[in-house]
């Protein structure tokens, strides 16, 4: 799959060459991905990646398509405004619960994902994130993409972006595959979390 950066400042737009329609190892039929407005979110951090923001991953249309599960949406930013400077708003997650985002396409040129993330106490504790696709057989499947961790030293004690969560290298996808995905997101028993601009890395360099 090819794929082409056309410079627009922030809201550069990530061109995907189509291709003929595939059957995904998930099940999936879909052609390729569709076009993404990608930035580089992260280059503040030493990541100068481009990215594509999930469906209201930055929770600015109050999780629009977000299951939040009695979780809400707050008037916070996180603190270096990595969307846009006018960004108002982040997802508040309790313990023990999930959110679970909107379905979003993946194919084999979306590795990884990132997020921002802060702990609302002192204490240790970790989000899990996973995930949700649908199986050959037509069954709820679950991967694993990786955690985020509030350690001794604070790491999340403020705002602060995650590292690389594993995207399509935990999909069972094949060669010109795609599959719809949904993202789960969870918080451990130690605490509540904030989470904003949840972006996805297609693959697109400099």
């Amino acid at each position: 799959m090819a794929f082409r950066v056309v410079p627009k400042g922030r809201g550069a737009r990530l061109l995907v060459a189509t291709t003929a329609a595939c059957f995904a190892a998930t099940g999936v039929a879909n052609a390729s991905c569709p076009a993404r407005d990608v930035s580089q979110p992260f280059s503040q951090f030493g990541d100068s990646a481009f990215y594509a923001l999930l469906p209201d991953g930055a929770f600015e249309s109050g999780g629009a398509g977000w299951s939040l599960n009695g979780n809400s949406i707050t008037s916070e930013n996180e603190k270096y405004y990595a969307h846009a400077a006018a960004d108002a708003r982040s997802l508040q997650i309790k313990a023990n619960t999930s959110v679970v985002s909107p379905s979003f396409c993946v194919d084999q040129d979306m590795p990884s994902l990132r997020l921002f993330a802060k702990k609302l106490d002192k204490t240790k504790g970790g989000l899990k994130v996973e995930l949700l696709y649908t199986g050959v057989a037509g069954t709820p499947k679950v991967a694993p993409a990786g955690t985020v961790a509030n350690g001794a030293k604070q790491e999340f004690g403020d705002w602060k972006p995650s590292g690389l969560l594993k995207l399509s290298t935990v999909l069972p996808l094949s060669k010109g595959g795609t599959a719809s995905v949904q993202l789960r997101i969870t918080a451990d028993s130690a605490g509540d979390w904030s989470i904003d601009d949840v972006y996805a890395d297609p693959r697109a360099r400099r």
